[in-house]
């Protein structure tokens, strides 16, 4: 399905009122007006177009931009449309080799009746963007069950595929200069209580490109998307404009809710579509259950401070600090948030203590005269948050 513009939402666009053009991002402007189908109605030069293609190309949104250009009846100058010209053929390259590759896999995983369900890539493409060359792709994120997962890591050896670093919830494996993510769950599960058997059961067979294979609810999918977006800490457009889409999902019926189990990660889908409604907001669908004014208005801060954030700076990080009060405050309050974070709050210490330690840990835990391997383990932790908090600061405060 291949969505028109949609007349926008209440939520006010934050390019038009909070942000000062000459402060966006170079190419940025340009970059907003296509993203959502509008024609660029100023004069453009030459090297705002080619900022413009840049941007996009960096911030993951090409596919969608040389799209929506295609529909407007902009005026380019010919050097402009040769450049367009290569990256539109590049681009159906890469779909179709990444096409290929995911309709290999899905056999492979229904012959072995392995059930899988392929996250983002040409499947979420061809599902919300509406055609697999219209979102990039770097990689294939294939999701199974618990259950199943040794099974599938046996079937991706015998696929030539070699084993790759792991955590939690997935594991990469590469073969060549193609990476597939085996997933067991969408995300950390320390993290985010996005309760995967439920999700499972929630899911309907589906097919791409006619092979049988399995998707999420409309309001799963909406929640994985956004906590994809938590995980990059909004910042590429590309993450964005996946929520954006993805809010036609939900749009369809205003009696729609989110499961019980994953109640709890309505403040993620709030924060996604108040962000993807004031960066695009003629691509987002009206979604009632998104708009509960109390969770609106407590998220209203952050929303805003990640979307200034988003059009005007570029590479920024938010600091270790900032990272767990952005995480505290999208967790429900109460004795929830307390369990989460006392939860999050052992799996570093646990790691900090079986992590191998080193000259620059006993440096650190002589400043208190600790010289013991067992002393030096228990404060290195606090060494590794300083080292972050150091290296990765993002430029702004988030709201309270």
């Amino acid at each position: 399905m291949r969505y028109g513009i949609a007349d926008p939402p209440t939520t006010t666009c934050m390019a038009d009122n909070d942000l000062i053009a000459p402060e966006l991002r170079p190419g940025m402007r340009c970059v907003l007006t296509v993203l959502g189908g509008q024609a660029v109605d100023w004069p453009v030069e030459e090297a705002e177009w080619e900022a413009a293609l840049t941007l996009a190309t960096k911030e993951r949104v090409l596919p969608w931009l040389l799209s929506q250009l295609e529909e407007t009846s902009a005026s380019i100058d010919p050097y402009i449309q040769a450049l367009l010209h290569d990256a539109q053929r590049q681009n159906s390259i890469e779909a179709f080799f990444w096409c290929g590759e995911l309709k290999g896999l899905l056999t492979a995983f229904h012959v072995e009746d392995l059930p899988v369900i392929p996250l983002k890539g040409p499947a979420l493409a061809e599902r919300v963007y509406g055609g697999v060359k219209m979102r990039t792709c770097r990689d294939l994120d294939l999701l199974v069950h618990g259950h199943d997962f040794a099974r599938a890591q046996i079937l991706l050896g015998r696929l030539g595929f070699v084993a790759g670093e792991s955590n939690d919830f997935h594991q990469r494996w590469i073969r060549g200069a193609m990476m597939v993510e085996l997933h067991r769950d969408v995300a950390d599960p320390h993290l985010f209580d996005f309760d995967i058997e439920g999700a499972w059961r929630q899911a309907r067979p589906t097919t791409f490109h006619g092979i049988p294979t399995w998707q999420f609810s409309p309001e799963d999918e909406y929640l994985f998307l956004c906590i994809h977006a938590v995980r990059e800490e909004f910042g590429r457009l590309g993450v964005v404009l996946d929520v954006a889409l993805a809010t036609h999902l939900l749009g369809g019926s205003t009696e729609r809710r989110f499961r019980p189990e994953v109640e709890r990660l309505c403040r993620h889908g709030v924060l996604g579509y108040s962000i993807a409604t004031q960066c695009i907001p003629q691509l987002c669908a009206q979604v009632p259950l998104l708009e509960d004014p109390k969770v609106v208005h407590a998220l209203g801060p952050v929303a805003k401070d990640f979307t200034n954030s988003l059009l005007t700076e570029s590479d920024t990080y938010l600091s270790w600090v900032g990272r767990q009060r952005f995480h505290v405050q999208l967790e429900t309050p109460g004795l929830y948030r307390l369990r989460r974070r006392c939860i999050h709050l052992w799996k570093m210490f646990r790691h900090g203590l079986g992590a191998d330690i080193s000259e620059p840990d006993f440096a650190f835990a002589g400043q208190w005269g600790f010289t013991r391997p067992w002393q030096v383990r228990v404060v290195r932790p606090f060494r590794v948050a300083q080292a972050i908090r150091l290296h990765r600061v993002r430029p702004f405060k988030l709201g309270r």
